[in-house]
């Protein structure tokens, strides 16, 4: 696999779908600027609580504005892989929602260009990761985001040791694909008409014609794995949940006619004092701490990779 994914001017991409994320806008902006992204592509689907405007104002945020149905552009995908096209061909690209942070091995210094050579070396064109959910140690309705404090200031718990990793799955063998807090809160002992959220994703990958997301961005094929993971910190376990899943039940343009919102709903409806803290419950300190759990792969070599890339400074 060849290099020169990142052209002398070029800035590193980030592709997100969006609606009315005005409160989460700020600190994911900022967050994902620290990794090296110089260049966000978003789409907005007809957001009514100022997130457009904040992005306009935004001069690393090019704005694509579309009130058309998120469920006939199969959840947003077409949308996504149109702007792709159009703008990411033959270059490394994150593909994040307003609710997730990426992280990945020494991710605290180590930039989104340091991990995209690390993959061109390996002969790989994408980085797995999967949803690690955050929460607080209080109610989910009292965990309130906003402006640009940071998420880890009120969302610092993660679940140590309830997620599953595949066995022979079609899309993912190097990342967690079920368990976590959603599954043990909202689905354990109770017969749901769908299973458990699917945590896993290719949030990261150096994109080219014949490429597409499927159905929604957990599906993808045609890509070689790189063999070190990351982890999207996943921020929905808060306060403006229960709006949202009210909303999302409504408007029905989600998966299957949102039903996986109608689980939420149920339950939270039943447990307005929900909260996610179990005795499997750690405060999130560090990429390494994931490592450490088995959460994320650091194969061999990759500390002193990525050292000597961000030594150098050099791109892809």
């Amino acid at each position: 696999m060849g290099s020169g994914a990142f052209a002398p001017g070029l800035p590193m991409l980030a592709v997100s779908v969006v609606r009315n994320e005005i409160a989460r806008m700020p600190f994911f902006l900022e967050y994902h600027r620290r990794l090296g992204v110089g260049r966000f592509l978003v789409v907005d689907n007809a957001s009514d609580d100022g997130t457009a405007e904040f992005l306009k104002r935004q001069d690393d945020v090019r704005l694509f504005h579309i009130d058309e149905s998120y469920a006939e552009a199969q959840q947003g995908v077409t949308w996504l892989n149109r702007v792709l096209n159009q703008n990411a061909v033959g270059r490394w690209v994150l593909v994040v929602d307003a609710d997730e942070l990426f992280v990945f091995p020494m991710s605290e210094w180590a930039s989104l260009a340091d991990l995209a050579g690390y993959a061109e070396e390996q002969g790989a064109d994408a980085i797995e990761a999967f949803l690690l959910d955050m929460y607080g140690e209080g109610q989910i309705s009292e965990t309130v985001l906003g402006g640009t404090a940071s998420w880890f200031e009120t969302c610092f718990l993660f679940d140590a040791d309830t997620y599953r990793f595949p066995r022979n799955h079609p899309n993912y063998r190097l990342v967690p694909t079920a368990g976590g807090p959603r599954e043990r809160l909202f689905w354990t002992g109770a017969e749901r008409p769908t299973q458990s959220p699917l945590l896993g994703k290719v949030p990261f990958l150096k994109w080219r014609h014949g490429l597409a997301f499927e159905s929604s961005t957990h599906i993808i094929d045609g890509l070689t794995p790189a063999p070190v993971t990351g982890a999207l910190l996943h921020f929905k376990l808060v306060a403006d949940m229960f709006a949202r899943v009210e909303q999302e039940v409504t408007r029905k343009e989600h998966w299957r006619g949102a039903v996986e919102y109608s689980v939420y709903a149920e339950v939270l409806a039943a447990n307005p004092g929900l909260s996610a803290r179990c005795e499997s419950s750690v405060r999130f300190t560090g990429t390494d701490q994931l490592v450490q759990l088995g959460l994320m792969q650091m194969p061999l070599g990759f500390p002193e990779a990525m050292r000597r890339r961000s030594a150098e400074g050099r791109q892809p």
